[in-house]
């Protein structure tokens, strides 16, 4: 019998961006600290090497730089099993546009694990990287996180994190504003928190497990996250970044949301 395989994870966005911004941003350690880990250090150039750090999750991948075009490709390789994944990173520009394109190969004859979130977090840390080189570029972020243990289906949980009538059941007293059907990426949406304040920007990203949106009133983002290890090992996260935001206001957004979290924990338990 042969076992399925962990498919390769296709994702592209297009940015107003230069070629330029984007590739410092994907190449230059310092950059990439503000957009797709907490921090990251190395020499990127033909073999050298790249470490990303989430710092809250305690995790650090080392990758190995195989390839370096300028403005066009860089591929990065980190060992798996007994081979290798393989990251690329493609820049290609069409009219005004720039299209950032990443695949990512695990290595060959990898199983395939049902309760990855790897294409979810591609999705929204590419999604993370267009608000980064658009409106916030070479801006410095301070980031906030909350996590909860709770039960939950996907498709629960999306109708809670991608739906007007959903988040109002925790996060939002009103929805001022929200699409009316998809898709809903890139589009506005307005609420009116539990405590009164205004949130507002537009929809970042919406995966089948995950969702992203953009947030004017911090200069930032917030991500609406879930973790699955497996029946009866699942977290819900609430985590994102505002740029240009000091470590104090980051910690009165971060005391925020805990109980919106558990707000959403008490309604998927009822």
């Amino acid at each position: 019998m042969w076992l399925e395989e962990s498919p390769i994870i296709r994702k592209s966005i297009e940015t107003t961006a230069y070629p330029e911004q984007i590739w410092e941003a994907l190449t230059d350690t310092e950059l990439l600290g503000q957009w797709m880990a907490d921090s990251a250090s190395g020499w990127l150039a033909v073999g050298g090497s790249l470490s990303l750090t989430w710092e809250r999750f305690g995790m650090t991948i080392e990758y190995k730089v195989a390839e370096v075009k300028v403005c066009q490709r860089l591929i990065l390789k980190c060992p798996m099993g007994s081979g290798q994944q393989t990251v690329t990173f493609g820049l290609r520009r069409a009219g005004r546009s720039t299209w950032v394109d990443i695949t990512d190969a695990p290595a060959p004859f990898t199983p395939h694990n049902p309760h990855s979130s790897a294409d979810s977090n591609w999705g929204l840390s590419m999604s993370v990287l267009k608000l980064y080189v658009e409106r916030y570029y070479r801006k410095p972020r301070r980031s906030f996180m909350a996590v909860a243990k709770a039960s939950f289906t996907f498709g629960e949980i999306m109708a809670l994190y991608a739906t007007a009538e959903g988040l109002e059941h925790w996060l939002a007293e009103k929805i001022v504003e929200w699409p009316a059907e998809e898709p809903f990426v890139g589009k506005p949406y307005r609420l009116v928190s539990k405590s009164g304040d205004v949130m507002s920007g537009y929809i970042m990203a919406v995966t089948d497990k995950e969702a992203s949106l953009s947030w004017n009133e911090i200069n930032g983002f917030l991500e609406l996250k879930t973790f699955s290890l497996g029946p009866g090992n699942q977290m819900l996260c609430l985590r994102g970044s505002g740029y240009g935001m000091d470590e104090e206001t980051a910690s009165l957004v971060e005391e925020g949301l805990k109980p919106r979290l558990l707000q959403l924990v008490d309604y998927l338990e009822s």
